[in-house]
């Protein structure tokens, strides 16, 4: 099983969308948490956190998701590997189900920490503002300073 963190940002987006007293933000970080669940439960999806480009679908608690994982790569100058961008930021989302659709979750993945990959939550912004200058220099910010 993979070891998550979050970034301190991350961790604060992500309990605003659980206390929000819009139902709609309150289920979207419900369905965040269980995305993260199948990260960590799930070896289909282990195994391709890496990979630049991949779509899967699984099945979890009679659910079907589909899962896409994404290189982010107007960030992939950032990754400390940059043959095979291990730590570059990548998107992460579930594309079955709404209101989550709507989110962006984006995540360095690192290698092999005493044998458990480490995957350390960035950030999580609406669609309409995930890609935008300021959020992708945002990212860049704190995947810096997770570095240290």
């Amino acid at each position: 099983m993979p070891i998550i963190k979050f970034h301190p940002a991350a961790n604060d987006e992500l309990d605003d969308l659980l206390d929000s007293e819009n139902n709609l933000e309150k289920l979207a970080g419900e369905q965040i948490l269980v995305l993260l669940d199948l990260v960590q439960s799930n070896s289909l999806i282990r195994d391709r956190l890496l990979e630049h480009n991949r779509q899967l679908w699984v099945r979890q608690n009679g659910h079907t998701h589909a899962v896409d994982i994404k290189v982010i790569r107007q960030l992939e100058s950032i990754a400390n590997d940059g043959k095979y961008l291990t730590d570059a930021v990548r998107r992460l989302r579930d594309l079955s189900n709404k209101p989550v659709d709507r989110y962006r979750l984006f995540f360095a993945p690192a290698g092999d920490n005493y044998g458990k990959q480490t995957i350390t939550i960035l950030g999580i912004f609406h669609r309409d503002v995930a890609y935008t200058p300021e959020t992708l220099e945002e990212l860049k910010r704190r995947y810096e300073e997770e570095e240290k």
